[in-house]
């Protein structure tokens, strides 16, 4: 499972925000349901409500395949 999460203005992605966000989830999720890999985004694509688009969001990650979720 990967998670994909937009940083706030100042914060650049590393290594450690990632590692600290798997071992939180970990804590309060269950095993399954923990991401293996976290991508970083500056934006993520939002309807006027504010709601996020999860459909774009996994286009580039089921490109590849021939069936999608």
């Amino acid at each position: 499972m990967k998670s994909v999460v937009q940083l706030k203005d100042g914060v650049t992605a590393s290594k450690r925000p990632c590692d600290e966000l798997i071992e939180f989830t970990r804590q309060h999720v269950v095993h399954y349901e923990c991401p293996k890999s976290v991508d970083f985004v500056t934006d993520l694509p939002r309807l006027p409500t504010g709601k996020i688009q999860r459909r774009i969001v996994r286009e580039p990650y089921w490109a590849e395949h021939e069936k999608s979720i």
